[in-house]
């Protein structure tokens, strides 16, 4: 199934690469599958799908069972994005407090402006 530009881009900036974006949509359809049939699903090389597994693993996009063959299970869109989402909310509001403060430390240093009006139209 292929996602719309806007739901990439969504995958995008939660810290997916085009590979692993391309394998979790994959899995999305798969629920549960090993790596030949996620390669074959995601159209991602098969010297690659071990390698974009292990970072979605890390990334809690997907859990691994292990045993023989190795089968990779999607986490339910809904969770990621929840979590994602809270994830980027905070990393926003600290980085917002870190630059107001030095944005108001500085205030004082900046010189009020002076301003000179000329001409009979005084404002």
């Amino acid at each position: 199934m292929a996602l719309n530009r806007e739901s990439m881009e969504a995958l995008r900036l939660m810290g997916l690469t085009d590979y692993e974006t391309q394998t979790y949509v994959a899995l999305t359809s798969l629920i549960s599958a090993n790596a030949t049939e996620i390669s074959l699903a995601a159209n991602v090389p098969r010297s690659k799908v071990y390698q974009v597994l292990k970072n979605l693993v890390e990334k809690d996009f997907v859990e691994m069972n292990r045993g023989k063959p190795l089968k990779f299970t999607v986490i339910p869109p809904h969770e990621v994005f929840k979590r994602s989402r809270n994830h980027i909310r905070e990393t926003m509001d600290q980085a917002e407090a870190e630059l107001n403060m030095v944005y108001e430390s500085q205030i004082p240093q900046v010189p009020a402006p002076i301003w000179l009006l000329h001409g009979q139209e005084k404002f």
